[in-house]
């Protein structure tokens, strides 16, 4: 089955547009291993923003190939593994909504009346998006959250031409890094490789402070397999509000056709 990240296309004004200016992940010439890792960990961990909840609205720039896609996202998102994201057409109808709590993830899509039901897993998830990643971690992405996950193996360079740390974590098939300034421990991106595959660059952009932390006003995904990305700009953000757990559960939707994600789904 086609993500359904591509049937979104369909309900935006598209317009013949190049695509956003992602910076590339640089070669580095010069990587200095950082052999005391403790002391590192310990200063992006005590930097790190104190952010378990957000609500706002999004401004939602689509890219693929050389369509461009403009809209708008209703998000509320709460720590360890809530999500509301409600896609908003330019005409004010709902193209799609996501909702996930730490059991359940579910997704609508309006122009098929499918209700996609599953598990907040990440080999669920990825059926719909091009992401392979659980939705506790989706949070934390969208959270500014830097939190480096438990490795297998890791790595800590400091590479000379960017002036960045580089956090590397592997596990298995999954190498992910984390690139952070070492001046003030601010996280600035972060890559997800599968078997050594680039699947998403994520760029964090325009961090400004927030009550005592910081966050980012603009975000870049960057999916190279599928040749697009999503510009996510916050046009209105409350940070760390008490969200009601009964804001993550989808409405009655009439006529719906069920699929269940935990089963094969079959080929479009």
């Amino acid at each position: 089955m086609k993500k359904l990240t591509s049937f979104l296309f369909l309900f935006f004004f598209v317009a013949g547009c190049a695509r956003p200016e992602v910076t590339p992940t640089p070669q580095p010439r010069t990587s200095i291993l950082i052999k005391e890792q403790e002391k590192i960990l310990a200063e992006i961990e005590r930097h790190r923003p104190f952010i378990s909840s957000l609500q706002g609205t999004a401004r939602v720039e689509m890219y693929r190939q050389k369509l461009r896609v403009a809209g708008k996202q209703e998000i509320a998102i709460k720590t360890p593994g809530y999500m509301y994201v409600e896609t908003i057409n330019p005409f004010g109808s709902m193209v799609s909504l996501l909702v996930a709590d730490n059991s359940s993830l579910k997704f609508y899509d309006s122009s098929t009346n499918k209700l996609y039901t599953g598990r907040p897993v990440a080999g669920d998830l990825s059926k719909l998006f091009p992401i392979y990643l659980d939705v506790s971690e989706v949070v934390n992405l969208a959270l500014y959250q830097t939190r480096i996950p438990p490795c297998d193996r890791r790595l800590i360079y400091f590479e000379q031409q960017e002036n960045w740390y580089r956090v590397i974590c592997i596990n298995h098939r999954i190498r992910r890094e984390f690139w952070v300034d070492p001046t003030d421990f601010f996280l600035w991106k972060q890559v997800l490789y599968v078997d050594d595959q680039l699947q998403l660059k994520i760029t964090y952009k325009n961090v400004q402070k927030i009550g005592e932390g910081v966050f980012p006003y603009e975000t870049i995904l960057d999916f190279p397999p599928e040749e697009s990305a999503f510009v996510y700009k916050w046009s209105e953000i409350d940070i760390n509000p008490d969200i009601p757990k009964s804001k993550f559960t989808i409405p009655q939707f009439e006529n719906v056709e069920k699929v269940n994600l935990a089963a094969p789904l079959p080929m479009e």
